[in-house]
């Protein structure tokens, strides 16, 4: 950690322990250390953070790297540790071992300390070395054999929610110590306060980031600051009285030495976005990762003015809808029924006046054969933020889903999981700056995709690989520089629609067949991006 963290490198010994109360292992990010205030801004104690673990190369026994315990055999850490940014080579699981529970890294024998081989490491698929962007920095490791977890060593939870803006978190590393000269690590983990800031302060701050930044990272930051060799460390927030990690330790300018420069941000992988990816890597080997205790949910009753709509449809509209908190859960929806018609029936919600920042809980539970979703009238913005899988729990009928005129500007890669029969996907004029890669991998019914007047700068080329039944793509008036998609592997496509972007400036519904179409997107791409970098 670099010197404006003003971190006291005494170590203070903490006596003050949970009351002695016994802290179940098994327990995610918990610490037999209370006063997280006395912690802070001082040297760790030993047993503090048991979720932190070391990476040393094998060959040449040194530290490099931090990570996260996430399991009994996952470790969690950066890209960039695993294949350095301009370099093709990549480390093999037999050049890394882990060491956890590791404290004094001088020390040759320390109680408590586990030490293992790596099985296999995971790169996020979308980790570019040689782009710019610090994009999906993250990788795991899968030990040889599963660890016992103890009060040395635990696991930390994985977000449940969006990362709190604007809350003090902490970093953590046995990052590269200023009093070497020859770049030694510090011998113990050092602690320091830092904060995740709006990215448009940063970014209008130090514009210079935005050029390493993508729409999957956070910046930081504060009184910390981490320095070369907490690279693959977390950033960590406490709830209660655990840990739960938002973030990776990605990136930050630095001098020569790699210390960080003084007033300078860093850029973290935010791994709220990569929840999806995180999870089924570690199930391959059947393990699971434990998430954060999420907030009390608060009830609330939602007025529904039931009516039926072309003597097919049962339709709850939602008038003067209130919530703007993401741990609101329906408590019970009132009006009056329809002769003959109860919650059995209904399969069309509409919030249609209000506030809807983001969708409640327990809406599937509630009404177990909706078939379309709306949140949108018109122009009327009701202010959703957010679209992500708990969203539409237990909605496996439905075929529709709109979410037009709000400010939607994530889309969870796992939102629409469990929607197998989704035909039609409306998220136009809203603020999404990104479509992962397996938005709509299970939805293979899908017929029309509506992003028109959004903010996506592009759209990965298998974005629609599972679905062949896709007629229509609306990507009008985004901010879109490449587009990869290979349409001519789509046999149902009869109309797409780029125009309004940066790689786009032609009307795209006068060819003939999808192949003619894709020469055309090519020939539009490629002569605008020599423009544009020539």
């Amino acid at each position: 950690m670099s010197s404006n963290v003003c971190i006291v490198r005494s170590l203070i010994l903490l006596f003050i322990h949970l009351g002695f109360k016994e802290i179940s292992a098994n327990e995610c990010g918990t610490t037999e250390y209370i006063d997280p205030k006395i912690v802070g801004g001082t040297a760790t104690v030993r047993g503090a953070w048991p979720f932190l673990a070391a990476l040393f190369y094998v060959e040449d026994p040194k530290f490099f790297c931090g990570s996260t315990v996430i399991s009994g055999k996952h470790v969690l850490t950066a890209a960039h540790c695993v294949q350095q940014k301009n370099s093709r080579r990549k480390l093999a699981p037999e050049d890394v071992t882990v060491l956890l529970g590791a404290y004094n890294l001088d020390l040759k024998i320390e109680r408590g300390i586990e030490q293992r081989d790596v099985e296999a490491i995971y790169l996020h698929p979308d980790w570019r070395a040689f782009s710019d962007q610090y994009d999906a920095d993250l990788a795991i490791l899968v030990l040889s054999r599963i660890v016992e977890f103890t009060k040395y060593i635990r696991p930390i939870c994985m977000p449940a929610d969006d990362l709190p803006i604007d809350t003090p978190g902490s970093i953590v590393g046995w990052g590269l110590s200023e009093r070497s000269t020859d770049n030694h690590p510090e011998s113990i983990p050092l602690h320091a306060y830092t904060k995740a800031l709006n990215d448009s302060y940063c970014y209008t701050t130090q514009q210079f980031l935005a050029l390493f930044s993508s729409t999957r990272v956070f910046c930081g930051g504060g009184e910390g600051s981490p320095n070369k060799g907490d690279s693959g460390g977390g950033f960590f927030i406490l709830s209660g009285s655990s840990w739960t990690q938002y973030g990776i330790i990605s990136a930050s300018i630095s001098d020569a030495r790699g210390n960080v420069l003084p007033n300078s941000f860093t850029l973290y992988t935010n791994l709220r976005a990569f929840r999806s990816w995180i999870d089924e890597t570690v199930e391959k080997d059947g393990s699971s990762v434990m998430t954060a205790r999420e907030k009390e949910k608060v009830k609330t009753d939602v007025w529904c003015n039931y009516e039926i709509v072309l003597e097919s449809l049962y339709k709850c509209s939602v008038w003067g809808v209130n919530v703007t908190n993401t741990n609101f859960e329906v408590g019970s929806f009132t009006g009056s029924h329809v002769n003959g018609y109860d919650a059995q029936n209904v399969t069309e919600i509409w919030f249609w006046t209000g506030t809807l920042e983001h969708i409640p809980f327990g809406i599937g539970r509630k009404f177990n054969v909706l078939e379309k979703f709306w949140v949108s009238y018109d122009d009327r913005n009701l202010g959703l933020k957010r679209l992500q899988r708990s969203n539409f729990k237990d909605m496996g009928h439905l075929w529709y889903i709109d979410v037009k005129y709000n400010d939607v500007d994530t889309v969870d890669e796992d939102t629409l999981r469990d929607l197998p029969n989704l035909k039609y996907f409306v998220i136009n004029n809203n603020k999404l700056k990104m479509l992962q890669k397996h938005t709509f991998e299970k939805n293979t019914k899908l017929k029309h995709v509506n992003a028109n007047s959004n903010q996506l700068q592009f759209v990965h080329g298998d974005l629609f690989k599972n679905n062949q039944l896709l007629e229509e793509a609306l990507f009008k008036d985004n901010n879109l520089k490449t587009i990869s998609v290979d349409f001519t592997r789509l046999g149902s496509i009869k109309t797409i629609d780029f125009r309004g972007n940066q790689c786009i400036d032609k009307e795209l519904g006068d060819v003939n067949n999808s192949t003619e179409l894709q020469t055309l997107l090519n020939y539009q791409c490629n002569r605008m991006d020599r423009f544009f970098f020539s």
